[in-house]
């Protein structure tokens, strides 16, 4: 017997502290689960949605576990798409944002008023039918923050003077 039963005891309690994060994290896939951040968020959005109706939301996530959480959480309150890394290849997807987030289409729908998305979605898309971004969790690169901002103006687009100042230090990244 070549291990001390402290170690034994030590790895059998490092399981039961992991067992126990896992059953707190499972919390979440209940179903009356209630997340207080989720529930203010959308007050927030609803509001911002009447306050500017003919404009879309986009809403940044640095995680596709958070973004694919937050979908389910307000996909039955708004009409909302999501787009992480793994929908990169669908074509199909590309064209329901393209005909729904990008003023130049010449398509133009509005199946959808908001856009759950990580930075996957910043190479190729132009998403200037939108008029506000929400950052639901901060990148830790405060830069990457202000390069979505170039998601929804694009260059050649009518934009504001704030924004059109911050493109112009920060140049166009999206």
């Amino acid at each position: 017997n070549q291990l001390k039963k402290d170690y034994l005891d030590d790895v059998k309690n490092d399981l039961n502290v992991l067992k126990s994060i896992q059953d707190d994290w499972n919390i979440l896939n209940d179903k009356n689960f209630t997340d207080p951040k989720t529930e203010s968020f959308k007050k927030i959005i609803n509001k911002q949605l009447k306050k500017d109706p003919k404009r879309k939301i986009i809403i940044f996530t640095e995680f596709s576990d958070t973004a694919n959480y937050l979908y389910k959480k307000i996909k039955d309150d708004f009409k909302v798409n999501i787009y992480t890394s793994s929908d990169s290849s669908k074509r199909k997807k590309k064209i329901e944002i393209k005909e729904n987030f990008d003023a130049s289409s010449k398509v133009q729908k509005n199946d959808y008023d908001i856009m759950i998305a990580t930075d996957a979605i910043s190479e190729g898309f132009n998403l200037h039918r939108a008029g506000t971004i929400f950052n639901y969790d901060i990148p830790y690169n405060p830069t990457r923050v202000v390069q979505r901002f170039g998601c929804i103006n694009r260059i050649n687009k009518k934009i504001s003077e704030i924004k059109r100042a911050i493109l112009q230090i920060f140049g166009e990244h999206c």
